[in-house]
């Protein structure tokens, strides 16, 4: 069974999406195989490419199985950033009436069963939010507005100490012989 994991919105008519990925980590494990597109933290989705992200297969001894190790690595990838299909890859892939056809439906599945497309879970980001947090107080201090109290940080410059550096690379050899 292949998924492909794409910078569309199903809610949105399947638009591309573009943006900076700003969290990525895929799935792995028994049975899963992922053919890596340009899905990285840090990468710039632009609206002029094809909208694959990363192709994943999952093998199994029957249909059943493989949805199920599809729906669990799907469960796993974190993809933050711009929009994917992988909440509508994980509807259909977990609905009773596309597991009873064992995966024999056609487009008009989509008109019958709309509820796949249009339910999407809220991302949780618990762990960009964390660390946002923690670096905004450690930047600016503590927020009065979550009832915090306390002085801000230090607006005192760090005195960096002063070491003597040889002018040449010879001098520089010559110091880590002895």
């Amino acid at each position: 069974m292949q998924c492909r994991i794409t910078t569309e919105d199903p809610v949105n008519n399947f638009a591309p999406d573009s943006g900076i990925i700003s969290v990525y980590r895929s799935a792995t494990g028994p049975g899963i195989r992922l053919d890596d597109g340009p899905g990285f933290a840090g990468a710039l989705i632009t609206p002029h490419y094809d909208s694959l992200l990363v192709k994943v297969t999952a093998l199994s001894r029957d249909f059943h199985g493989a949805a199920a190790k599809m729906r669990r690595a799907l469960s796993e990838f974190r993809i933050r950033g711009v929009m994917t299909n992988k909440d509508f890859l994980k509807n259909v892939l977990g609905h009773s009436a596309y597991l009873e056809r064992n995966g024999a439906v056609t487009t008009g599945f989509l008109t019958e069963h709309p509820e796949v497309v249009t339910t999407v879970s809220e991302a949780q980001n618990r762990g960009e939010k964390l660390l946002r947090y923690l670096g905004n107080v450690a930047v600016n201090g503590p927020d009065p507005d979550l009832g915090a109290s306390g002085p801000p940080p230090s607006l005192i410059e760090p005195v960096l100490p002063r070491m003597p550096l040889p002018t040449t690379l010879d001098a520089l050899a010559s110091k880590q012989k002895s």
